[in-house]
């Protein structure tokens, strides 16, 4: 069952009864109203596609990383500054977008999702990548554009199942720019 839900401007709560639906494989969640979400995702064990637009949510629930059959997770648009650091991230999650929102840091944990594809960071305020990065070894698509990278992080050398790599606009010395460039053959116009 898939289930899209807008909440109006003025609704402040979460609908709890979405977490009855056990029957849920993919939620598409909108809220400017909502400022956090509640812990009883473990309740939507059936759930393989979430999307959260929740623009005044700063920390996401554990639990939400947690969904055993959770496939692609998306939360955008929002001011996220920090994911949750100890959990253990559901072995089936291939796509993760966390776009246009505030993240400073990625916790280790993000190095253990085994069968991550795609990672969309675009949009945020990342300088670094955690050391666990290079553990992705079945990422294929990157996008790190619109962040606070200077200096290459060293972890991209490693991905070795790249396909894709994306890191336009960030704040980049030239130096990094050649290496960049003779790395990845990625150019930066001037």
């Amino acid at each position: 069952m898939n289930l899209r839900v807008k909440l109006r401007k003025n609704q402040s709560s979460f609908p709890s009864e979405l977490f009855l639906e056990k029957e849920l494989t993919s939620l598409e969640f909108i809220s400017e109203g909502i400022d956090s979400l509640p812990k009883e995702w473990s309740s939507l064990e059936n759930l393989e596609s979430l999307t959260l637009q929740v623009a005044n949510v700063l920390n996401i629930p554990k639990e939400i990383f947690e969904l055993p059959k959770l496939k692609i997770l998306k939360i955008k648009n929002g001011c996220l500054k920090n994911l949750p650091k100890d959990l253990v991230p559901s072995k089936a999650l291939q796509n993760l977008q966390l776009t246009n929102n505030k993240l400073i840091e990625l916790p280790s944990w993000i190095g253990s999702i085994d069968q991550l594809e795609v990672l969309d960071l675009s949009g945020n305020s990342l300088e670094a990548l955690p050391n666990s990065f290079k553990s992705l070894s079945r990422l294929k698509r990157l996008n790190l554009d619109r962040n606070e990278f200077q200096h290459m992080p060293l972890e991209l050398k490693e991905l070795k199942s790249l396909l894709h790599l994306s890191l336009d606009n960030n704040k980049w010395l030239d130096e990094e720019k050649e290496l960049i460039f003779k790395t990845f053959k990625i150019w930066f116009s001037s």
